[in-house]
């Protein structure tokens, strides 16, 4: 199954972590301004992969303007869509200038993996204090 939510779901659509996350995927394309963000997680029925496609607007990391279009599909072979994902991001990196990165969760405990998410050029955090 295959969803693009709507604007009003937009809220409900992001990528949470726990410790179904199968993988976190990411490619940038700098030649095309733009990059893909992807989440494997484990589900009852098998995986699911929530994705982002993001064209940036203006160079900003908070408070941007970049278009971002979210998807969630249901992933019934997990091996083949692996497949199809190196295969994605071989042609990004051989045609659009592409860098991918990946984080597998495998044996790690959540802290260890967000402490490696952390770690990763394409993240970038922002701290907020609650008064």
């Amino acid at each position: 199954m295959f969803v693009r939510p709507s604007k009003e779901d937009f809220a409900l659509v992001s990528m949470i972590l726990s410790e179904n996350v199968y993988g976190i995927y990411f490619i940038e394309m700098p030649d095309y301004r733009q990059d893909w963000l992807g989440q494997i997680e484990k589900t009852d029925d098998g995986y699911k992969l929530t994705y982002r496609h993001r064209y940036y607007k203006d160079d900003k990391t908070f408070d941007s303007e970049d278009e971002k279009h979210w998807y969630v599909m249901d992933l019934p072979d997990l091996a083949t869509a692996l497949e199809k994902l190196e295969f994605i991001k071989r042609m990004s990196e051989q045609f659009m200038n592409g860098k991918s990165y990946d984080l597998l969760m495998g044996d790690k405990s959540m802290d260890e993996f967000m402490e490696e998410f952390r770690e990763m050029p394409f993240v970038h955090m922002e701290t907020h204090s609650v008064n």
